[in-house]
């Protein structure tokens, strides 16, 4: 059977690109100019591309002509006035579905309940579909106090698509929550907090929640998923959304996120942008870790690719030892005052290549110094941390004040430090008062400098270290970090652009310019 909730609105929105072959003599990262996905256009509908290194037509377009996400909601999301209801009249469950539907609905909801259930405050709930369409709807919750559970859930599904989808206002866990699902393509998502008193604090309540499973020993036989009939990952794609503005809580602690992913499958996050997520109000603007630690969840590989993560405390990387032979790529992405907690363990690889790193408090609105402050302290800290970590043709810059390179906790080994592995970097740092690594324990191990840490770990032996300067990028206090025509000191690494695992091939800049080995340059940019 088939359920449709809603009424039908813009439909054209909803008409399929057409899937083009991919020319075998075109790496799987360079858009063919003769395709028509080389003229994708982005605000029609886009559909997965079940091959690493193509994944959506948005990927595989031209980016010198896509959009960052912020713009393509603003122009997709629906901005319609919405309709006042009553939770409890309003919720609903779908069981044991051929399809779903929920389209052109436009709701600001409140409940009479005052306490979040999991089950009694969730708006939509769906268990068990062969597909979920949600497309071309706008919800806000408009009790201050987090009532809403989930705004919509849904829990075991072959295939799921939302889309053009604008959700506002705090909820006690995330607006979208998607569970033991095959499939999944989520994009043109806006979700953001709201400012209830008028003081520029905004309440929001956890994002995007893609769950496959294992943290702790909950859920259905400890997996950490409570579907009663979960899907093994297939492709799951999340791209084109922007999240903004959790930055006020109640003072409960509820570890939200703005993207939170437990044991990615093949896929990948691409073109998001996550502005002003910060602790102690938010958790992490992504959190992405393999936790399953069953042979069908091992080999996974995701990406995760042209993301602005600005103003947002933590991008976490936790991890399971067990999850043999998966590889995170973190590539061309642009982190301002965002510090990198990671926690993940052996078996699983994760790779930063030719990301940006800005981290710099003068742009900081005066009412988010404080919170901003953590994010902006230092580059990453390691945690319960085992797994290897790569760090290659990293742009990081830090033109003043105190900050650190590494920060060692009391857990696991003391020289956990030795899993990282970095080289052919651009440190634009030498301006600030740098501790390269320090521990919790004052009696541990400590790097005050650059050529400490060369020395005791041979690492960045083709790195370069400098102070920044802010004439590298196009307008620093406006976060526009494309790279100016002048040439940056030191020699990147062209290892990337035909590496032996094709996956983790970066071949092109965040504004889709080709690398070349006489072109590659650090961080996210080409210069211009």
């Amino acid at each position: 059977m088939a359920a449709l909730l809603g009424i039908a609105w813009l439909s054209s929105s909803a008409t399929s690109c057409v899937k083009q072959k991919q020319n075998p003599g075109k790496s799987a990262s360079t858009p063919d100019p003769s395709s028509e996905t080389h003229e994708y256009q982005w605000n029609r509908a886009d559909d997965l591309i079940p091959r690493a290194g193509e994944y959506t037509n948005a990927y595989m377009s031209d980016w010198s002509t896509l959009p960052t996400a912020d713009e393509i909601t603003l122009r997709t999301v629906p901005q319609i006035q919405p309709t006042d209801v009553l939770g409890e009249d309003s919720k609903r469950v779908w069981e044991d579905e051929d399809q779903v539907h929920i389209e052109g609905l436009h709701l600001s909801v409140r409940w009479n309940q005052n306490i979040p259930q999991k089950e009694g405050t969730t708006l939509f709930l769906i268990r068990n579909a062969k597909e979920v369409i949600i497309e071309n709807i706008s919800i806000s919750y408009s009790d201050p106090d987090y009532r809403t559970w989930d705004g919509i859930r849904i829990e075991g599904a072959d295939r799921v698509t939302v889309r053009n989808v604008r959700l506002k206002g705090p909820v006690h866990s995330f607006h979208l929550r998607i569970e033991g699902c095959k499939d999944v393509l989520v994009e043109n998502v806006e979700i953001e907090g709201t400012d209830f008193d008028g003081d520029g604090y905004f309440r929001c309540g956890g994002g995007i929640w893609l769950n496959n499973g294992e943290t702790g020993k909950h859920g259905k036989n400890g997996t950490g998923i409570w579907a009663e009939h979960p899907r093994i990952p297939g492709w799951q794609v999340i791209q084109n959304t922007y999240i903004h503005n959790g930055t006020e809580t109640d003072e409960t602690s509820r570890n939200q996120d703005a993207i939170l992913i437990h044991s990615p499958s093949n896929g990948m996050l691409f073109n998001n942008v996550v502005r002003n997520w910060l602790r102690p109000a938010m958790d992490a603007c992504f959190d992405i870790g393999f936790r399953r630690k069953e042979p069908e969840f091992h080999n996974r590989f995701f990406r995760v690719e042209r993301n602005i993560l600005e103003n947002a405390t933590f991008l976490k990387t936790p991890g399971a030892s067990g999850s043999t032979g998966s590889r995170l790529l973190f590539a061309n992405n642009i982190f301002f005052n965002v510090q990198i907690g990671d926690y993940h363990k052996e078996g699983t690889e994760i790779y930063y290549v030719n990301n940006t790193h800005v981290f710099d408090l003068e742009s900081v609105p005066q009412k988010l110094l404080d919170l901003s402050q953590r994010g902006a302290d230092g580059f990453s800290s390691l945690w319960n941390y085992r797994g290897p970590t790569t760090y290659e043709n990293s742009l990081i810059y830090k033109p003043n004040g105190s900050f650190f390179m590494f920060h060692l906790n009391d857990q696991a080994a003391p020289d956990k430090y030795k899993n990282i592995h970095s080289n052919y970097n651009l440190y634009g740092i030498a301006g600030a008062r740098v501790t390269w690594l320090k521990t919790s324990n004052r009696k541990g191990i400590t790097f005050l400098n650059f050529q400490d840490w060369k020395e005791a770990t041979r690492q960045d032996s083709q790195s370069f270290y400098t102070a920044g300067d802010p004439a590298w990028f196009t307008n620093l206090a406006d976060h526009d970090f494309r790279l100016t025509s002048e040439k940056l000191p030191g020699t990147p690494t062209d290892e990337y652009l035909d590496p032996i695992d094709e996956r983790i091939r970066v071949d092109r800049d965040f504004s889709g310019k080709i690398r070349t080995p006489e072109n590659i340059s650090f961080g996210a940019f080409l210069p211009l």
